[in-house]
């Protein structure tokens, strides 16, 4: 009786103590090297700095692997505790994290034989430029997403699986003109393809692109977990773990940028 009593107060304790154990699911999405999909040893820098953040605070992370559009509305149902990194403009029903945890510079990419420039969204007029569906680029510049909805015969809309690649090999075999993109995922992607010295950038935008970890509007420990977010990001950045993540994604020539909350 006593053996059978103490093997059920074990099992009592154990779902007791799994049930109370921490832990936070985080939505990512395809954006290469931000996030890298199907990739379990090299997930993406900032997936791999979420992760330590939270699992040095005592929480067990669980990974969501989602379409963007899915990924932004799983987190603001509250079906998913946290979105990764996300451009504010994408959702405004997200609640972001006070510190960003992306912050990049968005250029054009052309052909190397190719002589554009950009000068503004009037040089933009006789090209063809590849648009990722669901991209949003008002934080950088209104005027840029205005020319991408216009419509006007120009752009074409990519999406699909690995669209940025596709977005490169149809510039490289002369489908296409240009693509924004940002420089760190440019440098990977090309590095990949093996294209470095065959598509090159024309210029871009000054302003720089911030993201930042969200939750949803009601998640009811939204703020607890921006707030250990931002404590633990301090953290790992004053100690440089946050540049060496970034490092470990780029092949040197892509100086990381490491946001500070100060």
């Amino acid at each position: 009786m006593a053996k059978h009593l103490c093997a059920f107060l074990a099992l009592i304790f154990a779902i007791c103590g799994t049930a109370s154990a921490k832990t936070i699911s985080v939505a990512v999405f395809d954006y290469p090297p931000i996030f890298v999909l199907g990739d379990d040893e090299n997930p993406g820098y900032c997936f791999e700095i979420i992760e330590k953040i939270f699992e040095a605070r005592g929480y067990q992370v669980e990974k969501h692997e989602l379409p963007l559009a899915r990924a932004i509305r799983s987190v603001e149902t509250g079906a998913i505790d946290m979105i990764c990194t996300i451009n504010p403009h994408n959702s405004w029903n997200l609640v972001p994290a006070y510190i960003p945890n992306v912050s990049l510079e968005f250029l054009f990419w052309k052909r190397a034989d190719d002589e554009f420039e950009f000068g503004g969204i009037d040089t933009l007029a006789d090209r063809t430029v590849l648009n990722i569906v669901g991209f949003n680029y008002r934080a950088i510049s209104p005027m840029y997403q205005a020319f991408l909805n216009s419509d006007d015969g120009t752009v074409l809309n990519l999406s699909g699986e690995a669209p940025m690649l596709s977005a490169f090999r149809m510039i490289d075999r002369g489908n296409a003109d240009v693509i924004c993109l940002d420089e760190h995922s440019a440098a990977y992607l090309l590095n990949k393809l093996g294209l470095q010295d065959r598509i090159v950038p024309a210029g871009g935008f000054q302003t720089p692109f911030l993201a930042y970890p969200a939750v949803g509007p009601n998640h009811p420990r939204g703020t607890e977990l921006l707030r250990e977010y931002e404590a633990g990001y301090e953290m790992l950045r004053q100690t440089g773990f946050v540049e060496k993540v970034v490092s470990k994604y780029l092949d040197g020539s892509v100086m990381p940028i490491v946001v500070s909350g100060s």
